[in-house]
């Protein structure tokens, strides 16, 4: 058989009808036809080889790498089964070749390179000269060389490019001149000599024009190609080629272009560019990159002559790449079709391309030298030079030069004079004229005028206090270099010496305290300590309370103080701390009237403070306050004014926040100009060199999102790298490394994620794999900027992944991270916001890597650790700690009261703490450090117990064997969709296995969209009706809503439940040939993702002229938002059972539930009346919430017959409608040991964050992470006359399960099966499904 025929036979046969099964067929027959082959024959190893091509073939059409490495191992199987003299064999060393070839364009490995070609010469070996495939042979073994050749960075005329381009020639010549595959040999072979010219180019500038012939040759052979075709009129002018054929030669032209500036030759490629467009199919995969050639020539040809119809073209035809959706390319890696979907910006229609106005292009030439920018050696035509006057300060120093040599008064008192003259000229000195000799010898003078000022010297704190100033101040010149933290932490030391030495009413106290408030504010910023930033406010604080209103410090702590709150907004995304932070602002700008010296720095910070408001409220009045302020302060500054270099940069950063609302491409082009001038006044070497290069590559990165300019990218990448290199290699661990390396592993990513022949580098994946990994790697990195860091190098250790499981490894330290990012000193609305901040999705990312490594105990574990975090932090709290009280009285005992005062306060509230006078604010830091405090004291204590024997664990998440736990009492079905890569699983857990169920006709696309549906018919946009407890559609809309959500279902038990039933019918003898049962088992859902917004436990087909066949006529259903739910112990059997019920016929501003008398009524009739405790059947007994909150840890029972309301913004703030809102931070208060089961007879109790679908915050889940170990709860609005229907049935069946033991006990383990029970009831009476199916069962 002939390998390259058989390919191409069933690819021909897959184009006639795009029938994927026709594929899956072949595959199928071919397994068949193995399975009755003989062992090691002739027969078996042809037959090896159509499989092997079969799955090839496939892995080409669908792209999933096991088909591509079944086929090389199939193939490699047939190779020995083949001596040299059989025919056969040649076509298995193609065959395998191809495989292995494009494995290597897929992954990239080295051995897949150099096997194929070994493989390749011996076919060609073992091939006549006439043999039809000698050819095609000859091309692969060429292109193998080439790929070789750039993989080792080879010279332009190595032997395998010599080589490669001699056997593309041989081959060209062997096809007939007008066959087609002569064609596209031509155009190889030109593509070829265009590759080595652009690596003779790359490699040495000077063979640029020698080498020219070299391209000519390539765009001569592009050029005669495509004539022949043309005066043929041959198919390939119409095939999928013919595109591409007309793109390689205007790339060709471009090339040529840029080395001799021939405008015919750029005119030319547009003209081509535009051709191979109008040849494409539709929706064809190339689209986006003939899209982005032609934006790359049009920028080429408005840099060369700025006509202002190229620009607006380029960037039309940039935002036309960036609408179209993601279509997999098997010509780049996995890496790039896994990526690529998730990773690239997209625009949406709605989008406006950038303007521009015709008067005000922007010029390209001011960014063409890029390590002059990084090193400080621009042009300094434009620089300033020192002008400020220093007379006044040299003529003090050298007197004091004179007085000292002269001993004429007392030594400690001239050294320490000399000493604060020379820190006074070194911080008046203009940046770029520093002379750091000058600081280091106020050091050393301060040092020994210190030395002489022993305890109890009067000024000695004074010596103290300077010395901190001027360690501080010469840290603040050197911290990006190695082994400069010791002078912050001298500097801090030295601080707080001098504070002990002034306490109250010591007249510079307040200096003090400023003093080491900033250098705490300085050693949070490149330290990462939050500890830090928490003192640094408070001793802001602090030192504004020593300065009254006409204090001349005052304005000065004003802006300390602001400036701290300032970055612990950024931290925490507390909105009081800047609301704050302005207020302190103002009121140091009014005291600082002009012409004060100080009014710039006023202004500056004002206009930062407004542009972080901007960035949180995105209200564009706040942003034009802010870019205001940033002008008044820099009208104010002079060019060597010390602050004018930040403020061009922030004003720069502003005009940036602008474009992206305004979309005026002047905003972005005046950004690159003021960080370019304040670049200009920075010397090499400055720490504000840093953040203005960081500034002007994220610029650079926009622009070319916005645009399409390459090079903007290019040079981002460059001023990363190079600035980069200032760094060692063993700093690592350094803060301000990380606000680099952020910009630059982004870069990278995007030009990864080119559609043009840029993208695709895999040294450019590994280089921001390499950046993100360092940021994680920096401990001194604040975690809001680690976690996200973190996040990515996992994802992209996941497109790249080769087996190993590192990226699984990266995965857990990412999910590690989730903890620390909520916090266990913080209070309970900042643990929930910061858990908001890019969390989503992790623990099913993590999850569906360990699927596809067949690692399913591994993933279960990822999903428990990664989500519901914000309970499992709670929830460590209050650990039981029977056997370490047993082993370790003291260290139980240290841990509990710790515990219970991070749980405290945890539940404070943080709304109002800027809302009162500076004495409660300060009250308020020292609290806030003391829980930050007592958070590192549980960190330290809990590695303390795990130090002990047998305590290794403590705490730490839990692992398989235990949690497999969870299934003891039947099946637990995890629900897996995970949108990194499109995926959807389902774990089943059934005993002490897990069997993984791919669901491989669900997409999370579609389990989104289900999820849409879903909301869209139970949301609030829709009016409400008379008599229900919530809000549902209107009575008219019934019909139509019951119709979506019978679709929905029936959708879900097709695709969903019905795989999952199969499967476990197969492996679980629990469901083994089971019919429709009346007493169907037990079994669990965890849904994640969007699978959490969807009634799982309703999935079925719905006739309504016929049966239906549905999830509850095989199981009784119940849901758990974790496994460790399913493990807690149901509390100790009592005698005196107690039940609550909380009933709300009528709420202020709510419709009246006048079913709720009736839902109690029905209750009355099951529950005996010494047992209830009931509020709201009377005026006399009202819902009072402190009433409620006061009985509910008593109960085992609790049930609420009221409105409900889901907070979406606020999880927190969800709440039961009493007579006031019982909120569920309230709720989270109690300590609920007797709690059994609650029942929540009202709307949205158990309905899903869509924000945060893993992080259960509903009223629902709460209860049961506070206490109770079962809930029925409602996904959406119920009707009010359901209630007591459902309440009736409910109780029935539950109490006619009694403990015998203890009469009035219910049986709590039948909960489940009273509400299947009474649901039934509610079907029998014919209520439509939107009325039934929101009831469901949680927890045990």
């Amino acid at each position: 058989m002939d390998n390259s025929l058989s390919q191409r036979a069933i690819l021909a046969q897959f184009n006639k009808t795009h029938n994927i099964a026709d594929i899956q067929q072949i595959v199928a027959m071919r397994r068949e036809e193995l399975n009755l082959a003989p062992a090691a024959s002739l027969e078996r190893s042809q037959i090896l080889l159509n499989l092997g091509i079969a799955l090839h073939v496939r892995f080409i059409l669908d792209g999933l790498l096991p088909d591509l490495e079944e086929a090389i191992l199939l193939l490699r199987q047939a190779l020995p089964l083949l001596p040299a003299s059989n025919p056969h064999r040649l076509h298995v060393l193609q065959g395998l070749a191809s495989a292995l070839s494009t494995r290597f364009q897929q992954t990239g490995r080295l051995p897949d390179l150099t096997d194929p070609i070994a493989m390749l010469r011996e076919a060609l070996l073992l091939m006549s000269g006439a043999d039809l495939d000698r050819p095609a042979a000859l091309r692969d073994l060429a292109i193998a060389l080439l790929n070789r050749n750039k993989w080792h960075n080879g010279r332009w005329d190595s032997a395998d490019m010599v080589e490669a381009i001699n056997l593309l020639r041989e081959a060209s010549a062997l096809q007939p001149e007008l066959h087609v595959d002569g064609r596209i040999f031509l155009h190889q072979l030109a593509r070829a000599l265009r590759f080595q010219y652009l690596q003779s180019s790359a490699q040495n500038d000077a063979l640029i024009l020698p080498n020219l012939p070299i391209l000519d040759e390539a765009i001569q052979i592009h050029r005669d190609a495509l004539e022949e075709i043309e005066e043929s009129n041959s198919s390939i002018s119409n095939s999928d080629h013919s595109p591409a054929l007309f793109s390689h030669l205007a790339l060709a032209l471009q090339t040529r272009f840029a080395a001799t500036r021939l405008e015919k030759d750029l005119e030319e490629a547009i003209a081509l560019h535009r051709k191979a467009i109008q040849l494409l199919p539709g929706q064809s995969p190339d689209e986006s990159e003939l899209l982005t050639n032609l934006v790359v020539a049009l920028h080429a040809r408005y840099e060369n002559i700025r006509q202002h119809d190229d620009l607006l073209e380029a960037m039309s035809t940039h935002h036309a790449a960036l609408l179209l959706p993601a279509r997999r390319r098997l010509g780049h890696s996995y890496s790039f079709n896994v990526l690529e979907p998730v990773l690239r910006s997209r625009f949406s229609p709605m989008r406006r391309t950038p303007c521009v106005s015709d008067t005000e292009l922007p010029d390209y030439g001011a960014w063409n030298s890029v390590e002059s920018l990084v090193r400080g050696t621009v042009s300094d035509s434009g620089a300033v030079s020192n002008s400020e006057d220093l007379s006044d300060l040299d003529e003090a120093i050298e007197s004091c030069r004179r007085d000292l040599a002269s001993q004429a008064d007392d030594r400690a008192v001239l050294l320490d004079k000399l000493a604060v003259a020379l820190y006074s000229r070194f911080t008046r000195q203009t940046d770029k004229f520093r002379d750091d000799s000058t600081i280091s010898e106020s050091i050393e003078l301060h040092d020994e005028a210190l030395k002489l000022r022993c305890a109890p010297h009067p000024e000695r704190a004074s010596s103290l206090h300077n010395l901190a100033l001027a360690y501080h101040a010469l840290y603040m010149t050197r911290y990006n270099t190695p082994s400069m933290d010791s002078l912050l932490d001298t500097s801090v030391s030295l601080f707080r010496e001098a504070l002990l030495l002034r306490p109250l009413p010591h007249p510079d106290r307040s200096s003090t305290l400023n003093g080491l408030g900033v250098a705490l504010h300085t050693r949070f910023e490149h330290g990462g300590k939050r500890l830090d930033l928490d003192e640094s406010i408070m001793l802001h604080r602090e030192a504004l309370d020593l300065c009254p209103f006409h204090h001349p410090d005052r304005a000065s702590t004003l802006t300390n103080l602001a400036a701290a709150l300032q970055t612990r907004s950024v931290q925490t995304r507390q909105p009081q701390d800047l609301r704050e932070a302005i207020t302190l602002h103002d009121a140091a700008l009014d005291l600082r009237p002009e012409p004060h010296p100080e009014r710039p720095v006023s202004l500056h910070k004002l206009g930062l403070a407004h542009h972080a408001l901007f960035c949180v409220q995105r209200s564009l009045s706040d942003l034009d306050v802010s870019i205001a302020y940033y002008r008044g302060g820099l009208a104010l500054q002079s060019d060597m004014h010390p602050g004018r270099p930040s403020s061009l940069s922030d004003l720069a950063v502003a005009l940036r926040s602008r474009y992206q609302r305004m979309r005026e491409l002047k905003d972005l082009d005046d950004a690159l100009g003021l960080h370019r001038e304040a670049l200009l006044l920075l010397p090499e070497g400055h720490y504000d060199r840093i953040p203005c290069l960081i500034n002007l590559a994220n610029v650079l990165i926009l622009r070319f999102e916005e645009i399409g300019r390459a090079k903007d990218l290019d040079i981002a990448i460059e001023l990363c790298r190079e600035t980069l290199q200032g760094f060692h290699r063993h700093d690592r661990d350094n803060p301000v490394q990380s606000l680099i390396l952020e910009p630059f592993g982004r870069a990278l990513v995007a030009r990864f994620l080119r559609a043009d022949e840029v993208g695709n580098s895999g040294q450019d994946l590994m280089d921001a794999a390499d950046a993100y990994q360092a940021i994680v790697d920096s401990y001194s990195t604040p975690l809001s900027q680690r976690f996200p860091a973190a996040r990515m190098w996992a994802r992209l250790s996941d497109a790249m992944d080769d087996g190993h499981g590192l990226a699984l490894q990266q995965y857990r330290i990412t999910i590690e991270l989730l903890p620390l990012l909520a916090g266990a000193g913080v209070d309970v609305q900042s643990r929930q916001r910061a858990l908001t901040l890019g969390t989503d999705g992790l623990a099913r990312e993590a999850a569906a890597c360990a699927i596809r490594q067949q690692k399913y105990p591994e993933a279960v574990e990822l999903l428990e650790a990664g989500r519901a975090v914000f309970w499992s932090l709670a929830l460590q709290l209050r650990t039981p700690l029977h056997d370490l009280e047993a082993a370790h009285p003291q260290l139980a005992r240290r841990f509990l009261d710790i515990s219970h005062s991070l749980e405290q306060g945890a539940l404070r509230d943080m709304s109002g703490t800027t809302s009162g006078s500076e004495g409660s604010n300060v009250s308020s830091e020292k609290e806030n450090t003391r829980y930050r405090q007592l958070e590192a004291d549980w960190m330290e204590l809990i590695e303390q117990i795990r130090a002990q024997d047998g305590f290794h664990n403590f705490l730490e998440h839990r692992r398989f064997d235990t949690l497999s736990a969870a299934a003891a009492n039947g099946i637990v079905v995890i629900l897996n969709a995970s949108s990194f890569r499109a995926e959807c699983d389902a774990l089943a857990l059934v005993g002490s296995e897990v069997v993984h169920i791919p669901l491989k006709n669900l997409t999370y696309r579609q389990v989104e969209l289900l999820a849409k549906h879903i909301r869209m018919i139970c949301g609030t946009s829709f009016p409400s009706v008379p008599q229900s407890r919530g809000v549902i559609i209107l009575p008219h809309k019934a019909k139509d809503a019951d119709s979506v959500l019978r679709d929905v279902l029936g959708i879900l038990w097709k695709l969903l439940t019905r795989p999952i039933f199969e499967s476990l019918r197969l492996k679980a003898s629990i469901l083994t040939c089971r019919l429709k049962s009346n007493s169907p088992p037990r079994l669990w859902w965890m849904a994640t993702g969007p699978f959490a917004s969807l009634p799982i436990h309703a999935a079925g087909v719905y006739d309504p002229n016929g049966d239906t066949l549905c999830v509850n006529d095989y199981v009784v259903s119940s849901y758990t938002p974790t496994l460790n739910a399913l493990l807690a112990e149901r509390p100790p059997t009592t005698e005196e059972f107690k039940m609550l019920v909380a009933i709300q016929p009528t709420t202020p501003g709510q419709q009246s539930l006048k079913f709720t008398t009736e839902e109690l009524r029905m209750i009355e009739k099951h529950i005996p009346a010494k047992c209830l405790i009931t509020y709201g059947s009377t005026p006399g007994k009202p819902t009072l919430v402190q009433n409620i909150l006061r009985d509910m840890p008593a109960v085992s029972i609790a049930h609420f017959a009221c409105h409900g309301v889901q907070d979406a913004r606020n999880p927190l703030n969800s709440a039961l409608l009493l007579d006031d809102r019982l909120r569920v931070s309230k709720l989270m208060e109690l300590d609920m040991r007797n709690a059994s089961l609650v029942f929540l007879s009202a709307c949205q109790t158990a309905a899903g964050d869509e924000q945060l679908p893993d992080e259960p915050m509903h009223l629902a889940a709460t209860l049961l992470f506070t206490g109770f170990r079962e809930a029925v709860a409602t996904m959406w609005s119920i009707h009010d006359e359901d209630g007591p229907r459902v309440a009736d049935a409910f109780y029935h069946n539950l109490l006619a399960s009694r403990n015998p033991h203890t009469q009035n006990t219910p049986d709590y383990t039948s909960a489940a099966h009273a509400l299947h029970c009474a649901i039934k009831v509610l079907c029998a009476e014919g209520c439509s499904l939107m009325r039934w199916v929101p009831f469901i069962h949680l927890g045990l």
